[in-house]
């Protein structure tokens, strides 16, 4: 009973990351992309997690053709270039030791080539810059994750809740 306020917050406040989106980008002919973002929630280390994208091909009939991954942990992405190398060979993964606070990554059935993003940073996100080499031209794409709102700290700074 304790934790059903914080859970109603966290559901009020975020209801609308949750929900199925799909996304259809156009580019300048008549070819279309299609994009996923996965937030695997870092606990997930299900071999069944990593072939998601490749359910979504099975299940509906075409795979997109770039899924950005956010709170990836180093064995996770390992599991995920493995699961997924054959349809997604083109991947990138910013999961290192080095950045490790990132956790993102890009797989794509088009070329990728990484950019530099320390100039997006910001302390409460996290970015991945990555040009996509699609068929009609090149395109960037942004793999942005916030963190957590902490909401205690966001009220004491005189945050609304409506």
């Amino acid at each position: 009973l304790a934790v059903a306020p914080p859970l109603l917050i966290f559901g009020w406040l975020y209801a609308d990351y949750f929900g199925r989106k799909a996304i259809s980008v156009s580019i300048e002919t008549e070819a279309t992309f299609s994009l996923m973002t996965f937030n695997i929630w870092w606990q997930s280390q299900q071999r069944s997690t990593a072939r998601i994208p490749l359910a979504l091909g099975e299940t509906y009939g075409a795979m997109p053709h770039i899924v950005a991954f956010q709170e990836l942990l180093p064995q996770m992405a390992r599991r995920v270039a493995a699961e997924t190398a054959q349809c997604y060979p083109h991947q990138l993964f910013d999961v290192g030791e080095a950045v490790a606070a990132r956790r993102l990554g890009v797989i794509s059935r088009y070329a990728l080539e990484p950019l530099d993003a320390s100039h997006l940073q910001a302390k409460d996100f996290r970015v991945q810059l990555v040009r996509v080499h699609t068929p009609a031209r090149p395109i960037l794409f942004y793999n942005i994750h916030p963190r957590a709102t902490l909401i205690v700290r966001y009220l004491r700074e005189g945050g609304p809740l409506g």
